[in-house]
Order: C-alpha cells, then sequence, then structure tokens
C-alpha cells in the first residue's frame, strides 16, 4: 500500500495528497492447524515469536517469498482450546522478492540484465578488481577508488564493504545502483576480472 498523507489546506476543499515515496508493510494471514499442541506449545512460540524479519513462503505463490515478522496476539491456551486451529498474522515488507531473482549472474565482458519485474529492484553487486573502478549501469555510472580485491556494494543496505569491512569511504556517490524494469546495460572501466550480482527481483 502506498505511504501517502492527507493534508488540510485551509480555504480549499478536500485533502492535499501528499506521496511519501514509499510503501508501508502489509499484513498477510493465514488460517492454520497445529498437530500435538499440548507437546509442542513452547516449540511453536520459539518459532514464531522469533524477534526480526524472516523469510516467508506459501503455496498460493511459490515462486516468491516475503521477508515477515509475526504480529499476531497468539495465545497457546487458546490454540489448545480450539484443538489446535488459529489464524495466524505476518506484518510483512511490501515487496514480494523472486526465487529466481535470488540466483548470481556473473559478468566477465559488457552485458545486460534484464530485469523481468514491474518495478525496480536493490541489488547486491561484488566487483572483483583491483585499483580505481567506475560502473557503469544503462546511463549512470558509479565510482570506486582503491578497490583491493574486492568491494561488495549492496543497494537495500545502501552500504559499501569487503566481507565484515566497511568500506562506503571507497565510494564516490550518495545513490545505489538501481536494476530498472527491462533491459540494463552493464558494464566499467578499471582492473576488473568479472561482476556478480544477485539482481533481488522485486513485484508488490
Amino acid at each position: 500500500v502506498s505511504d501517502v498523507s492527507l493534508v488540510p489546506v485551509p480555504g480549499r476543499n478536500g485533502d492535499v495528497l501528499l506521496d511519501n515515496n514509499r510503501f508501508n508493510n502489509i499484513t498477510v494471514s493465514y488460517d492454520v492447524a497445529f498437530r500435538n499442541v499440548k507437546s509442542r506449545a513452547a516449540a511453536i512460540k520459539l518459532w514464531l515469536c522469533r524477534a526480526g524479519y524472516y523469510i516467508l513462503t506459501d503455496t498460493y505463490q511459490p515462486e516468491y517469498f516475503r521477508m515477515a515478522a509475526f504480529s499476531s496476539n497468539l495465545k497457546i491456551d487458546e490454540l489448545i482450546e480450539n484443538v489446535g486451529q488459529a489464524q495466524i498474522s505476518f506484518s510483512c515488507k511490501p515487496f514480494m522478492y523472486s526465487l529466481a531473482g535470488q540466483d548470481t549472474i556473473t559478468l566477465t565482458d559488457t552485458g545486460t540484465v534484464t530485469n523481468p519485474e514491474a518495478f525496480a529492484s536493490l541489488p547486491y553487486i561484488k566487483i572483483i578488481g583491483s585499483g580505481n573502478v567506475t560502473l557503469h549501469i544503462g546511463s549512470n555510472s558509479y565510482s570506486i577508488t582503491g578497490v583491493n580485491s574486492y568491494i561488495e556494494l549492496d543497494s537495500e543496505l545502501m552500504a559499501a564493504y569487503k566481507g565484515s569491512v566497511l568500506c562506503n569511504d571507497k565510494i564516490n556517490f550518495t545513490e545505489f545502483p538501481v536494476l530498472s524494469t527491462g533491459a540494463n546495460s552493464i558494464s566499467w572501466t578499471g582492473t576488473v576480472s568479472k561482476i556478480e550480482i544477485i539482481p533481488r527481483w522485486r513485484t508488490l
């Protein structure tokens, strides 16, 4: 769901819509049944009530997954009384990610990567090379200085790093790479042996 604010303006009929350029989390619910609830109550609570987002898949859209956090007020005693039946809900990040978009694309020369989804993706990119490198994606360029063996760019985290070492001081850009819908031409200048991309294709 688009995050839109309704702003009243004195002397004007109706509210002004202010687009916040983001999508809100959505709630995804399932009717479920558990077997042997009494003996497994603790395990069920531990499985569901972990902090943070986790991968959520189902059989309705098996080609995709969501990042979800458990958000129901599930009471195990009520679950037992209802013979193991309940509705559970998850607060999910707005996008679904395709499983195909988690595969690594390797380029050893200029190439094209095609985004099959209706929304731009925020990829993970690993550049294997050395020295000063400029990555070109479509009409956008991303300059990097002092690459030592490799550098990783994560557009979701908006961070550059090498393993566990942060490398934001090596990048000369503020907007991280995106892969637009359709064909994305990719090339580079500098000493690069290959580039590995996890495109993270996504849709609503």
